[in-house]
């Protein structure tokens, strides 16, 4: 569920659990983790209401419905004008695609 930081930008958050966290590092898992245990991490996108509406960054291909549901909620019938990607990555352009074709009428803005 989205939830109003500030007046008009809405953080959109997506959890990811795991268990197995050394199949991620090279060499072993870092110190902090507890083999078993379930790590959690965060990824955010944040939706900015104004004359014109801004999503910058949008989420994991995991959180798919999740983003679309949540975008549309906030939007509650207006245009999403800009998508916005902080960088090529999964948690940050991984569900551009999906946007862009439900909200046509928006703009991507990326690097290159």
């Amino acid at each position: 569920m989205p939830r109003e930081v500030v007046d008009d930008l809405y953080l959109i958050q997506e959890c990811n659990a795991r268990t197995a966290l050394t199949e991620q590092y090279s060499k072993e898992a870092p110190d902090w983790y507890e083999e078993g245990k379930t790590v959690h991490s965060s990824k955010s996108a944040y939706l900015l209401l104004g004359e014109e509406t801004l999503l910058f960054d949008t989420l994991s291909p995991a959180a798919t419905e999740q983003v679309l549901t949540e975008v549309d909620d906030v939007l509650d019938g207006r245009d999403l004008d800009y998508i916005v990607v902080s960088h090529p990555e999964a948690p940050h352009a991984g569900n551009s695609r999906e946007l862009c074709a439900a909200h046509p009428e928006a703009e991507l803005i990326a690097p290159d």
